[in-house]
């Protein structure tokens, strides 16, 4: 099967773009139901995560307004792709932040959670 979707890639992808413009009124339907279903999920888990992490909120609150990416920034860990996130390695030092790619940001954390747990 992997192998012949390998092969057939760009008939996957023209039959999924047909069947979208096919149905399209009800996928929006119901992604929207979806959505609309469980945002009082992401809602509560928000709001519990604000209340564990005040420190980090405050830290990330302060560098949104004070520190902006430069224009064609790279990232400060690969130097290859533009830096679209900041990551504080202390968040008790808010204005110190590193402009990073998202990968490397998911790496850096990646790395945070496995040797906490």
């Amino acid at each position: 099967m992997k192998k012949w979707r390998i092969k057939n890639k760009e008939k996957i992808i023209s039959s999924g773009k047909k069947y979208y413009y096919n149905h399209q009124k009800e996928i929006i339907k119901k992604m929207k139901e979806y959505f609309k279903s469980h945002r009082n999920v992401k809602i509560k888990a928000d709001l519990k995560y604000r209340k564990r992490n005040p420190e980090k909120i405050k830290a990330m609150n302060e560098a949104n307004r004070k520190i902006k990416i430069p224009i064609n920034q790279l990232c400060q860990i690969c130097n290859e792709k533009k830096a679209v996130d900041k990551h504080h390695d202390n968040y008790s030092k808010p204005l110190e932040v590193k402009f990073v790619c998202v990968p490397c940001h998911r790496k850096i954390h990646i790395k945070y959670y496995n040797k906490t747990y």
